[in-house]
């Protein structure tokens, strides 16, 4: 897949407006229809409407964020999109509940392919890549120094990790 679009990455933490606003643009500037998939996140819509405002706060007004598990509902929601934000949280977990349907998976490259633009925060950047960091944990819950395990990404962009 040769990219068309825009892939986006930010860091974690607080999602500077200036992100925002490139994302905005990227997507195709105020007329843009982004939505947005918080399937990182353990409450899913909590997270997606503090996305969406921040996107609505920035200008953007046609901004969705759904909690659907569906996968046909989020390929048909997908497929309006001209942007596709996904925020910070556990990659693992949205890859479990998203990231296994090739339905799915073609829908986010048809974002890029259409010239639209994907991207997302901490979480949501380590996505991106072919290969994803899993983190693997102690017994105690914490990352375990130095192991650098991998799964399957997105593959938006190709040769590439982003932890």
């Amino acid at each position: 897949m040769t990219p068309q679009g825009t892939v986006l990455l930010a860091g974690g933490g607080a999602t500077l407006p200036e992100t925002v606003r490139a994302f905005i643009r990227f997507a195709g500037g105020l007329d843009a229809r982004i939505g947005i998939l918080a399937h990182t996140q353990s409450d899913i819509r909590e997270a997606g409407e503090r996305s969406a405002s921040c996107f609505e706060q920035r200008g953007a007004p046609n901004v969705l964020a759904t909690d659907s598990m569906q996968i046909e509902t989020l390929v048909r929601h997908i497929h309006e999109a001209s942007g596709v934000w996904i925020p910070g949280g556990d990659q693992n977990r949205w890859m479990r509940l998203l990231g296994r349907s090739s339905a799915f998976r073609q829908a986010m490259q048809g974002v890029l392919r259409r010239g639209g633009a994907v991207g997302g925060t901490s979480a949501g950047a380590s996505l991106m890549g072919r290969w994803m960091p899993t983190g693997e944990l102690n017994a105690d819950g914490t990352v375990q120094r130095g192991a650098f395990s991998l799964a399957a990404g997105l593959n938006l962009l190709p040769n590439t990790i982003v932890d």
